[in-house]
């Protein structure tokens, strides 16, 4: 584990300890969470909890960019909402902390140990377009109906490249999504 990591779980140890660990990253922020939102969770949040979502939404996605692959898609999405959260965005994130607090020490390792053959895998996954942090974008904003889609590269015990991203173009369906990413994943594979 890395000094900044140490440094954010100390920090947040202190300030959010009412938040238990969590076995898995909450799950349940996709579109149905923003439908169940109560009235009090609609509301917006004001400018110390922005600061505040920002912060921890900043901190996770340079953890996530840098040794923590599995936060891609949960801050890719809640970055979408980073200019103007609600409060029940704002619980969504801070229950990541939980989830950071009961695996501390998980990152990449690149170790070589149980490799008999160097071999390359490739796995790719498309997502739901819509989820609790873009239910607050315009109906105008189209970007929101993309859907959202990443890949990781590993080689031996630990991953090489990995990307999420919204796809450029409005897909059909969720299997013409996978083809998409599938092929941009292919290309990667192509390049290394």
């Amino acid at each position: 584990m890395n000094t900044y990591t140490n440094m954010l779980l100390s920090e947040w140890s202190e300030q959010y300890k009412n938040i238990s660990p969590r076995e898995e990253i909450p799950m349940y922020y996709g579109k149905q969470a923003s439908d169940n939102f109560n009235d009090k969770q609609r509301i917006k949040c004001d400018a110390r909890e922005i600061k505040e979502y920002q912060s921890i939404v900043g901190q996770v996605t340079w953890l996530s960019s840098n040794t923590r692959p599995d936060l891609i898609q949960f801050t890719s999405s809640a970055s979408r909402a980073a200019k103007d959260p609600n409060k029940g965005q704002l619980s969504i994130v801070r229950q990541i902390i939980g989830y950071l607090k009961s695996r501390p020490t998980m990152s990449i390792v690149f170790d070589g140990n149980d490799i008999d053959k160097v071999s390359i895998e490739a796995f790719t996954d498309v997502g739901e377009s819509h989820t609790a942090f873009t239910s607050t974008l315009p109906n105008s904003d189209l970007s929101h109906s993309k859907h959202t889609s990443g890949f990781n590269i590993s080689m031996g015990s630990g991953s090489l490249v990995w990307k999420t991203k919204r796809q450029a173009r409005v897909s059909n369906s969720i299997c013409h999504g996978e083809y998409i990413e599938a092929e941009l994943c292919l290309q990667e594979v192509k390049y290394i």
